[in-house]
């Protein structure tokens, strides 16, 4: 496409069939739907893709991106829905309201994954995810979900060693339900789970629910610290001094566990 093409202020959705796209800053800069579906990569140099669209509201990337493509990064800041079946490569998204998420990808080739960052703007069923039998380290960003979601992701992960839970106020499930103590508890919890970080801890009663779990059930774990922000307190705790001295009575499956609140 010619240079001056990208600079089109009419352009308002766009359609491309390609093997290379990349936008820098400045391009159609009132482009509001894009469809790219992208072609085998035979650059014959290992490249990142950019896009850079500030208008951006909807992206669909699908197809393959070859193995010459390394890393995908958008940056969009009113991008709102996204969509792709692309795993090839890394995908970093700079979309602070992104609502919707779309994701149909064959997740097999991250089943020997080892330290996994995993950033959830909507509400997503773990049963979408494989197992992830070599992973040691998981980082849980949840902008939307409820206490099963973690419970799950646990489950398909029987390894890991070190869980860093990101929590939203906004986050969590409106109708609260109960932890059920019935289901089956995930075998990392028993056998291999030595730190857990909860951080954005607001004293939610679900949250409290998932840290009496997390503690009961950890029965190898070392350290378990909570980050409080912007406490507001539940039912049963309301400041975080009367959380810490709740915690002193939670029941606790490792007596070498430490708890600290910071």
């Amino acid at each position: 496409m010619p240079p001056s093409f990208y600079g089109c202020r009419s352009l308002g959705t766009l359609k491309l069939d390609t093997n290379y796209i990349t936008f820098t800053s400045g391009c159609f800069p009132n482009l509001k739907y894009l469809h790219v579906t992208s072609h085998n990569s035979t650059i014959g140099e290992r490249v990142e893709i950019f896009l850079n669209c500030p208008a951006l509201e909807d992206l669909t990337v699908i197809g393959n991106m070859g193995r010459d493509v390394l890393v995908v990064n958008i940056s969009a800041p009113q991008l709102k829905t996204l969509t792709t079946d692309t795993l090839e490569c890394e995908f970093f998204v700079d979309a602070q309201r992104l609502e919707n998420l779309h994701v149909n990808m064959n997740w097999a080739c991250t089943s020997s994954v080892k330290y996994l960052t995993l950033i959830v703007p909507q509400y997503l069923e773990a049963h979408y995810l494989p197992e992830f039998e070599n992973l040691n380290q998981l980082e849980l960003d949840l902008r939307c979900f409820c206490w099963e979601l973690v419970i799950d992701l646990l489950k398909k992960s029987p390894n890991l060693k070190h869980f860093l839970l990101n929590l939203h106020r906004t986050a969590w499930d409106r109708d609260y339900k109960q932890v059920d103590r019935s289901m089956l508890v995930p075998v990392c919890l028993s056998s291999h789970l030595k730190t857990i970080s909860m951080r954005g801890f607001h004293g939610e009663q679900e949250e409290v629910e998932v840290l009496k779990y997390l503690l009961k059930y950890g029965e190898v774990l070392n350290k378990m610290t909570i980050s409080p922000k912007n406490f507001v307190g539940s039912s049963a705790c309301h400041t975080k001094e009367e959380l810490c001295k709740e915690i002193l009575l939670f029941q606790k499956g490792s007596e070498t566990c430490q708890v600290e609140v910071i």
